[in-house]
């Protein structure tokens, strides 16, 4: 009997945690458009390109004066 209240009360804690309006907006990470995401895409890759050519740069130079 006893495991029979538990496993009640344990279902009842669990459907207590579900809510019919959540309060938390879980799409406020999510952009309106698909060009924002591309132009983000673009953006990373023309920076991370930036720097490798930078770091490269900087390995040449200190070789050509050696």
């Amino acid at each position: 009997m006893a495991r029979v209240r538990f496993f009640i009360t344990a279902v009842i804690y669990g459907f207590s945690t579900f809510t019919i309006a959540p309060t938390s907006n879980y799409y406020r990470h999510i952009p309106a458009s698909a060009g924002s995401i591309t132009n983000d895409a673009w953006q990373m890759t023309g920076t991370g390109l930036s720097n490798a050519m930078y770091k490269i740069g900087e390995q040449v130079n200190e070789n050509a004066e050696s």
